[in-house]
């Protein structure tokens, strides 16, 4: 295949028509294209070009849409800020760490399988957030062209990893040592990030301030990742290992495991839903407000909120939600992706699911209560049935200890992520801002399309703008009319639209042309027929299935059992209905497992093609503790 173009298998087969991507004008480096071509030929060498692994980065994050150019840009500026703060220079042309294919980011897991110690933190982490992906790479690994270097690192690499490992580790212990001490700098960290740059945002009148902002943002994140956020979550993600090694060979101890992370405190997740609940709870109290809300679609009550003619005690409880949590949205990885501040229709849908809780014991802060009674519970459980194995009495205090610290870190899990959405939308709101000036330009149509232009091609923009305040661009945009722009826009957009159908996406790609699809056990059945997956919060139901592919085009009746690809923050006011979870991608600590264990639902994840394999209407048995789904209308 020509330089540059990774050609994927196409099986299993995508939708018809919806996998030829034609070559872009001027596509960043490292693009991948997508097609429905068979692999290359067999016998093609690789020996010029070593074998290169990338894994899903959407499959990571619960998210298999496709990103937005800039969207995919944002990734790759915060990847040349990581290397730069480890000491190398390179530019966001040259960075490796992310790829393109198909419209998605992949993550370059190369370097890592190459180490030993990196191949043991890969396996690790996957199997913490990526069941299927684990599964799918452990045979991959023991192909002799990714066996880890035998030689020694050049001394200035050691010298650069010593500088980041040391003194993490040294903070790691410090956390372990105190980890109520460590959770509150972290979480007053990145507080104060999120507010100063709020402030300096308030200075800022022109796009070519902007980016000088921009770059600020995402200059400052890799330190703060790196020094306070990861020495702070990663031991409580090592005590929960620990917790499952202690538990091995204890009856049901995995299960218990899983329950000692209901409940879990410290996640704005957590905190978010909780907050909707208590504006919830406001409306309810208010009779006017519940009238109000009782007789309007959420699309109506929406307008009305951006109108400011919510009757006063809903309007005020509405706008402190979006005043803290605006930010959020579905697919909110994607910068591209609308946000809940600016059209809050998804908002008041889990608003009105919330007015119609009648069972107290269903309230998220009771559900949430009960999680963390539970939790409790199987910590005293757990050290119980441990004193009953050789070094009992030693284990039963370390359960006890790694129990408390998971529960006082792992909440802490998706605060990162929080922040960068945060800080996303500082630069979105800004990037909006200017490209309306782009609409009445005839540039853009819409100020939305601003996201389906590369970050260099906007700093070009940025450039004409500050010092012409007229159309002139360089570089890729040479002799580009307006409308030639316009165009380029509206063929991105097109391929946007076209990748967003695709229902399943690959997992793994190497760069010999294979790419890899399965979850965990693939499309087998155990020898009862039931389809196999991760078990990640027990509980056993049955109901009816409901496929869902974007959580604000829905609703769930009470007792159906959601159905999949992957979720984010947005998908939570469906987990309220739900009976029990099935997602195509995830693991132990991803959003939507986290979010089951909160509300006692029973969930499994990594089902291959989950949403093909089920269909909605069926009834299904879901098993949260071993990892079954049985197809009761077979029965």
């Amino acid at each position: 295949p020509p330089a540059g173009t990774l050609h994927l298998d196409s099986e299993p087969p995508p939708p018809a028509g919806t996998l030829h991507l034609g070559n872009e004008p001027s596509p960043p480096a490292g693009t991948l294209h997508l097609t429905s071509e068979p692999p290359p030929p067999a016998g093609i060498s690789t020996a010029s070009s070593p074998l290169q692994v990338w894994g899903s980065f959407g499959a990571f994050q619960g998210m298999l849409d496709p990103i937005t150019p800039f969207g995919r840009d944002v990734f790759s500026v915060l990847a040349v800020n990581v290397a730069e703060y480890l000491g190398w220079q390179i530019s966001v042309e040259q960075q490796n760490a992310f790829i393109t294919a198909g419209e998605r980011l992949y993550v370059n897991l190369t370097p890592l399988v190459r180490n030993h110690l990196g191949r043991k933190i890969v396996l690790a982490a996957l199997s913490i957030v990526e069941a299927g992906l684990l599964e799918i790479i452990q045979p991959v690994l023991d192909d002799p062209r990714l066996a880890p270097g035998r030689g020694f690192m050049r001394p200035v690499t050691a010298l650069r990893l010593a500088r980041l490992v040391f003194p993490t580790l040294a903070r790691m212990l410090h956390t372990l040592a105190d980890p109520d001490a460590a959770r509150q700098r972290a979480m007053q960290g990145a507080e104060q990030i999120i507010a100063d740059f709020q402030q300096k945002n308030q200075k800022v009148e022109t796009l070519a301030q902007h980016f000088i902002l921009v770059k600020d943002i995402y200059q400052s994140m890799p330190p703060f990742m790196i020094r306070t956020m990861v020495p702070c979550f990663a031991p409580g993600m090592a005590m929960l290992n620990l917790l499952n090694r202690l538990a091995s060979g204890v009856p049901g101890g995995s299960t218990l495991v899983l329950e000692i992370t209901r409940g879990l405190p410290y996640n704005v997740t957590t905190q978010m839903d909780l907050s909707l609940w208590d504006a919830a709870r406001q409306i309810q109290r208010d009779s006017t407000s519940a009238a109000h809300f009782a007789g309007r679609t959420a699309a109506q009550l929406a307008k009305d909120y951006q109108a400011g003619c919510l009757p006063a005690v809903a309007q005020t409880a509405v706008g402190l939600f979006l005043g803290r949590y605006g930010v959020r949205g579905v697919a909110e990885i994607d910068i591209g992706r609308t946000r809940w501040g600016e059209d809050p229709t998804p908002v008041m849908q889990a608003l009105l699911s919330y007015l119609h809780i009648q069972d107290e014991q269903r309230a998220p802060d009771a559900v949430f209560n009960q999680g963390a009674e539970a939790a409790q519970q199987a910590i005293d459980r757990l050290a119980e049935a441990v004193k009953s194995t050789p070094g009992g009495w030693l284990k039963a205090r370390l359960v006890r200890r790694a129990a408390y610290r998971v529960r006082a870190l792992a909440g802490l899990r998706e605060m990162p992520k929080f922040l960068v959405v945060n800080l996303m939308g500082i630069v979105r709101q800004n990037l909006l801002r200017f490209a309306r000036s782009l609409v009445d330009q005839g540039v853009l149509d819409e100020a939305q399309d601003i996201f389906f232009f590369y970050l260099s091609e906007i700093e070009e923009i940025a450039s004409w703008q500050e010092d012409l305040g007229e159309w002139k661009l360089t570089g890729s945009f040479t002799s580009l009319s307006p409308q030639e722009a316009r165009q380029r826009v509206i063929e991105r957009k097109q391929r946007f639209a076209q990748e967003k159908r695709r229902r399943q996406v690959p997992r793994l790609l190497l760069s010999d042309g294979r790419a890899f699809y399965e979850g965990v056990s693939g499309a087998a059945t155990n020898a009862a027929g039931a389809i196999c997956g991760s078990p990640v919060s027990p509980g056993l139901v049955e109901g009816r299935v409901q496929v869902v592919f974007d959580p604000h085009l829905t609703q769930l009746a009470p007792g159906d059992i959601l159905v999949c690809p992957g979720t984010d923050p947005a998908w939570t006011p469906l987990f309220l209905a739900a009976g029990g979870l099935v997602m195509e991608v995830g693991g132990m600590m991803t959003h939507g497992s986290v979010v089951a264990r909160e509300y006692g639902i029973p969930a499994v994840v990594g089902v291959s093609q989950a949403t093909q394999r089920l269909r909605t209407g069926q009834r299904i048995r879901l098993d949260g503790s071993n990892g079954t789904i049985t197809l009761l209308d077979l029965e």
